[in-house]
C-alpha cells in the first residue's frame, strides 16, 4: 500500500489514540522527527518532533528494522577498513576482494534480519519501519504521512473541519473506511473507559506515570468525565498547562478542556 498524505490547515490537531501501525491500544510513544522535502518546504517556526501514542509490540520491531542499516553500514565499513589494511600489506587485489566480500555479506545480512523483522510484525501491522512522518508546518498546514489506510482515515475524521489539500487518494481511503464502518459497525477509534472514580490527586498520579506525553493527555481528557466540580477541573488543566507536551498537541487538549469548563 501507498502511504496516504493528509494535511490539517491549523497547528492544533487530535491525535487518535490507538498505535499508527496496528490499531492496537497503546502502551508506549514514538517520537516522530521532522522529514522535510522539497515538494513541502517547512516553516522555520515548524515543530522538530511529535510524539504518538504506539504499542510496545510496534515500537520494538520499528527499532529492530532500523537497526538493520546500522548493521549494514557497520558492516561495509569494516570492509573497507581491511580493504585498506590488505591493499597495503599484501595487494590492491586483495584489499578490493575483501571489501567487496563486505558489501555481499551486508546485504545478505541486512535481506535477512529484515525478513526476520517482517515475520514478527502482526498480521494488522501496516509495516516493520515507523508507520508514519512528520512533514512539518508550512505556515499554512500541519501535513504528515500514514502508511495504515485506517489511521490516516481515523485521523482525517477526527481533524475533518480542519482538513487542507485533500487529494483523491485520501478521499478515497475515507469513503471507503465509512462504507467499512457501515457494513461492520465498530468504534471510529478505540474505546475510551472511564476507571473508577478517584481523587483530583489520583488522577494527577495517573496522569504522571503514563507511558508517554500524548498518553497523559489521553488520561486528562478522560479525567473530566470522573469531575463535574468546576475547582478539580482547573487543577487539571494546570497539570496539562505544565506538562512537556508538543505544543501543537498541548494546545488542542487545554482549549478542548477549557471548552467544558464554560
Amino acid at each position: 500500500m501507498s502511504a496516504v498524505i493528509v494535511e490539517v490547515g491549523a497547528r492544533r490537531f487530535v491525535v487518535p489514540y490507538e498505535c499508527p501501525c496496528c490499531g492496537a491500544v497503546p502502551d508506549g510513544e514514538l517520537v516522530v522527527p521532522l522529514t522535510p522535502s522539497r515538494d513541502r518546504p517547512v516553516s522555520p517556526e515548524t515543530a522538530h518532533a511529535l510524539g504518538f501514542p504506539y504499542c510496545r509490540k510496534c515500537l520494538g520491531h520499528t527499532a529492530q528494522w532500523d537497526s538493520v542499516k546500522n548493521l549494514e553500514t557497520g558492516i561495509k565499513v569494516l570492509g573497507l577498513l581491511a580493504g585498506i589494511v590488505l591493499a597495503l600489506v599484501v595487494h590492491w587485489a586483495a584489499g578490493l576482494a575483501a571489501f567487496v566480500v563486505a558489501v555481499a555479506l551486508s546485504v545478505v545480512i541486512g535481506r535477512a534480519r529484515r525478513t526476520s523483522v517482517k515475520a514478527a510484525c502482526g498480521e494488522s501491522c501496516a509495516c516493520p519501519s515507523i508507520a508514519l512522518a512528520y512533514l512539518g508546518w508550512s505556515g499554512n498546514a500541519s501535513a504528515f504521512s500514514f502508511e495504515s489506510h485506517v489511521y490516516a482515515a481515523r485521523f482525517a475524521e477526527q481533524n475533518a473541519t480542519k482538513l487542507v489539500n485533500v487529494d483523491p487518494i485520501l478521499r478515497k481511503v475515507m469513503e471507503g473506511h465509512k462504507l467499512a464502518r457501515l457494513a461492520v459497525p465498530t468504534p471510529a477509534a478505540a474505546i475510551r473507559a472511564v476507571p473508577a472514580a478517584a481523587t483530583v490527586s489520583d488522577w494527577v498520579d495517573r496522569i504522571q506515570t503514563a507511558p508517554g506525553r500524548v498518553a497523559r493527555l489521553d488520561w486528562l481528557a478522560r479525567s473530566l468525565d470522573a469531575f463535574a466540580d468546576p475547582t478539580d477541573r482547573h487543577k487539571l488543566i494546570v497539570d496539562v498547562r505544565a506538562d512537556n507536551i508538543p505544543e501543537e498537541l498541548r494546545d488542542e487538549v487545554v482549549r478542548q478542556l477549557e471548552a467544558r469548563l464554560r
